[in-house]
């Protein structure tokens, strides 16, 4: 089909066939892939890892990455372009994804003229939902600390897919609540007991950790403190 869709020029609209639209996807992602991986591997490993991570928090497939096996070959030096299957692909892509900027002046009055996009010229850019998602997980992998990064991530691929999530909804808190700011002290929660060893060890920012606890009610609440426990 790509020899094909290669071989010809058509516009792209709401009644492109949809077998033909994730092909073009594929060539997106291989096209971005060929530059990318080449910039991830300049990376440090530690930053691989990192900015890895990241992505793979806020994809929307992530049950379907096997994350263990990627840092290992990043570890071993033995990650290349075949071992990648396209949802690798993307979360190297997406490290060095950035959300457009946008002249909100020339909106307004400019009459912006729908953009005719063709099998030559389309290409996929990442959500801007995912791309906020990835800047508010990057707030918490930031402050973790890097000695105890792959522990971590080896506790977090131990859990079960519950547990993930309440871990998961903890990390996109700390990082939602980062910047709070005007709050009197004497409203502002304390580090409780339960969770203060977890803070420490991994050199968390005191304020946004305790308020992602206290943001869990009840039975989750527990559950996250007994979670966090074998961390």
């Amino acid at each position: 089909m790509r020899n094909i869709i290669d071989a010809l020029e058509f516009e792209i609209d709401t009644s492109t066939p949809i077998c033909i639209i994730k092909e073009l996807k594929k060539k997106d992602i291989d096209k971005k892939f060929e530059i990318n991986l080449e910039k991830f591997k300049h990376l440090t490993k530690e930053r691989q890892v990192s900015e890895l991570f990241i992505s793979y928090l806020v994809h929307h497939y992530k049950e379907e990455i096997d994350l263990k096996k990627i840092i290992k070959e990043i570890q071993d030096d033995s990650l290349i372009e075949e071992r990648c299957d396209y949802y690798t692909k993307e979360l190297i892509n997406s490290i060095f994804e950035r959300n457009p900027k946008i002249d909100f002046d020339s909106l307004l009055t400019n009459v912006q003229k729908p953009k005719i996009y063709t099998n030559k010229n389309i290409t996929f850019n990442e959500h801007p939902f995912y791309l906020g998602r990835k800047e508010v997980v990057k707030r918490f992998v930031k402050d973790l600390n890097k000695k105890n990064l792959k522990e971590f991530i080896e506790n977090y691929l131990g859990l079960d897919t519950r547990q993930k999530k309440i871990l998961e909804k903890f990390i996109m808190n700390y990082g939602r609540y980062y910047d709070l700011k005007d709050i009197p002290k004497e409203i502002l929660p304390k580090v409780p007991k339960e969770i203060n060893p977890f803070v420490k060890k991994y050199t968390l920012k005191r304020k946004p950790s305790a308020i992602s606890f206290y943001v869990f009610e009840g039975e989750e609440r527990e559950e996250f403190a007994e979670i966090i426990d074998n961390f």
